[in-house]
């Protein structure tokens, strides 16, 4: 008895206490305690107001999730709250009006025997969190709107002054030096139209949100995109999945394009990976001629005179850093490449093993 009190006493303090609204449930979903945090969050005086609302009467769970619930599953979701739609339902009184944005997370309560008794609810508001996530989606598609109108004025106009250097070299005939400067100017022109190239794989970048992706498939997309019917690839990463940007089969696309563009002889390419303490390192390797140690880390740089398609390896360590995951090249120079992506918990998953 004095170890139940001892209990329900730690229990009453850290629900009365958490910043977070504790709601929990009986097994048909009637209301039985809630914390100030909640009565505050959904402006209600007590908990006698609010006795007649039902976890099911949530519209935001449907029949799916209702049916995890009951057999014992976490279920979570982020959803809209209308005050104005509770009272005119009359579910409760509420002094709040308009709507907020709720992260609710529900876990099933059991005893000894594994069956369900009840629910808890775990309710923040993060209706600032989404204002926020919305204006940044606004502006990166501003931004994005911007690129591809100065990409293509760009275009034109390096286009106009192309042909005013090829006719310019005409008019200059059996002038070496004027020649000279004007096929300088050439060059610079091819310059500029494989900066403006380049450029155009960042314009995509952070506009969508980041979400979980299945490796390997992601990997035979960006190889379907390559003539590499000649060299031989083994993906071992099966139900492995990462959660990175949309544009991870470019960066994934990319590694191959540096392999065939630098690798010389390669005529094999393996990816596989090993669980961590950390996490998983997933590891890219090819039979090429691999990377001399000096320039294992300039290849990540960006560099105006480095070729666009080692460029894209820069490209690659902003792609996954928006997640947290890191690049690095660890090959033996004249044996391959071979680069380690780490990846951090949190960051990755084994769909249908239970991790």
């Amino acid at each position: 008895e004095e170890a139940v009190r001892e209990s329900e006493k730690r229990y009453h303090t850290i629900s009365h206490q958490s910043p977070i609204a504790i709601e929990i449930y009986d097994t048909i979903g009637t209301l039985v305690h809630v914390n100030p945090a909640c009565l505050k969050l959904f402006g209600i005086e007590d908990i006698l107001a609010i006795k007649k609302f039902s976890l099911f009467d949530d519209p935001n769970i449907n029949d799916e999730q209702k049916e995890k619930l009951h057999k014992g599953e976490t279920v979570q979701y982020r959803g809209p709250f209308d005050f104005g739609k509770v009272k005119k339902s009359g579910l409760y009184p509420t002094s709040r009006e308009g709507i907020i944005w709720l992260d609710v997370l529900i876990t099933p309560l059991g005893n000894r025997a594994d069956s369900v008794t009840g629910f808890l609810v775990q309710v923040q508001d993060i209706s600032e969190r989404k204002l926020a996530e919305d204006s940044l989606q606004r502006v990166n598609l501003k931004l994005n709107v911007l690129s591809q109108l100065t990409r293509t004025e760009l275009t034109s106009q390096i286009f106009l002054l192309d042909g005013y250097v090829e006719m310019a070299q005409s008019y200059a005939a059996g002038q070496d030096r004027i020649i000279e400067t004007l096929q300088k100017g050439e060059k610079a022109i091819r310059s500029l139209r494989g900066t403006i190239a380049y450029s155009k794989d960042y314009q995509d970048m952070g506009v969508t949100p980041p979400g979980w992706q299945n490796v390997k498939r992601t990997m035979l997309f960006g190889l379907s995109h390559l003539p590499i019917s000649e060299i031989k690839h083994s993906l071992e990463t099966e139900n492995l999945e990462v959660f990175a940007d949309p544009l991870l089969e470019k960066a994934y696309q990319r590694l191959f394009e540096n392999s065939l563009a630098h690798g010389d002889h390669v005529s094999r390419v393996r990816v596989w990976h090993t669980v961590t303490p950390d996490g998983v390192n997933l590891v890219f390797e090819d039979n090429g001629v691999g990377i001399p140690v000096e320039m294992k880390e300039q290849i990540f740089l960006h560099d105006e005179d480095t070729r666009t398609s080692v460029r894209g390896l820069f490209f690659i360590r902003e792609i996954l850093d928006i997640t947290g995951i890191t690049i690095q090249e660890t090959g033996e120079p004249g044996k391959g490449a071979r680069f380690e992506m780490a990846v951090p918990n949190g960051m990755w998953r084994l769909m249908g093993s239970g991790t």
